[in-house]
This record gives structure tokens, C-alpha cells and sequence, in this order.
């Protein structure tokens, strides 16, 4: 039994000295278009994401001006992360011109639309049934 356990012991310690064993250090860098989802993403990745938002606190996500530091930083993500619904109408211009075209996440995907005067409301993140869609894309997609 003692040799047993010195086996599994000496096998452990070796399988871990490999690299291709060892759980990979790198966080994924993830960019987000606006706070609410910024803080969504920090509680669901953890320590596996380091998390880059767009539009500063207090400021409108409706009007927000791109800078050429957002485009550097969506350049350089491994996944863009953003509300959709028209929220940010400038955000699929801005991942064009950084060469993100196919590695983005419309976190509202499958939600359940908000009208307010026969306009959608892309504030949607704002119902418990649809803050729980947005989790699970979210979630989804860090898992993958």
C-alpha cells in the first residue's frame, strides 16, 4: 500500500513538472462595451479574465465617442463583449476596423424584448428574466 501511494505520489509530481499538464496561466482578455456588463464578466471569469471596458462609469453608452485606445484594445482581445439592440451604434464599426469581426459576443442574443412606445428598449439587461440570458451567454461563451 505505502508503494502504491509513493507511485501515484512520484507520478503526480511529474505529470505536473510537464507543461502540456499544467493548467494554463493566461487570462483571457475580454473588452466590454459598458460597466454593467463589465462587472458581469469580472464576477463570471474570475481571475481566467482580465476585463477592459469602453465607456467610462457615468457616461452614455447611446453617445459614446470611440477612441483610438478602444480600438487598440479590441485588437488586442480575445473576445469582445456588448449589449446589442442598437445600444452601442458604434461598436460594429469599431470591431471592423480592428479586425475583430468574427471573435465578439452580443451578450443580449435570445432575450426577451423590452417595448417602451413601440421602440425596442435596449436596456434589457434591466428584467430578471433577460439578466439571467445574458449569464448564460456569457458564461457560455467563457466556457468555450
Amino acid at each position: 500500500m505505502l508503494k502504491l501511494r509513493f507511485l501515484q505520489l512520484v507520478i503526480l509530481i511529474i505529470l505536473n513538472g510537464f507543461p502540456i499538464f499544467a493548467e494554463e496561466d493566461r487570462s483571457f482578455e475580454i473588452v466590454t462595451s459598458f460597466t454593467i456588463l463589465e462587472n458581469l464578466v469580472s464576477e463570471l471569469g474570475g481571475s481566467r479574465v482580465s476585463v477592459t471596458n469602453l465607456v467610462p462609469r457615468n457616461s452614455d453608452a447611446h453617445i459614446y465617442s470611440p477612441k483610438p485606445s478602444d480600438s487598440i484594445a479590441i485588437s488586442n482581445a480575445d473576445l469582445v463583449i456588448f449589449n446589442g439592440l442598437g445600444f452601442e451604434g458604434w461598436i460594429f464599426r469599431l470591431i471592423k476596423d480592428s479586425g475583430k469581426e468574427n471573435n465578439y459576443l452580443i451578450a443580449s442574443d435570445g432575450i426577451n424584448l423590452l417595448n417602451q412606445s413601440n421602440e425596442i428598449d435596449p436596456h434589457a439587461w434591466q428584467s430578471f428574466k433577460n439578466i439571467r440570458i445574458y449569464i448564460d451567454n456569457i458564461s457560455g461563451e467563457l466556457i468555450n
